[in-house]
């Protein structure tokens, strides 16, 4: 299957093209301009092409899944003022307590993982 997916993404980049497309689709994700004599992106599909862009889609649904996770480290800090309070005291504090509030961090984390999975 991934020598599959592989052979596919190959087949796209070696196509000028598809990769002029991917290049535009990928400025207009990122917010940057596309340049005003670029062709259009009707011009770049083909009958032929169609069916390996969609097979490729298909193939990463779970790829959502992932977005919608936030990220575990920095979430617990960024949603609790306590725990952020804490991790501004660590560089004053003994490494016994440092190691504790890594560990707190790490349980929040976790917890708050297994809450968004559950969603």
């Amino acid at each position: 299957m991934n020598e599959d997916i592989s052979e596919k993404v190959r087949a796209l980049l070696e196509d000028p093209e598809m990769l002029a497309k991917i290049a535009m689709i990928a400025s207009s994700l990122g917010g940057g301009k596309s340049t005003p004599n670029a062709p259009s992106e009707q011009q770049y599909e083909s009958p032929k092409d169609k069916p390996v862009i969609e097979q490729l889609t298909a193939e990463q649904s779970s790829v959502p899944l992932a977005k919608r996770l936030p990220d575990p480290i920095t979430l617990p800090a960024a949603q609790d003022p306590r725990l952020s309070l804490l991790n501004s005291l660590k560089p004053f504090l003994r490494e016994e307590r440092r190691s504790k509030i890594d560990n707190l961090t790490k349980a929040l984390s976790v917890t708050n993982l297994m809450g968004s999975m559950s969603k």
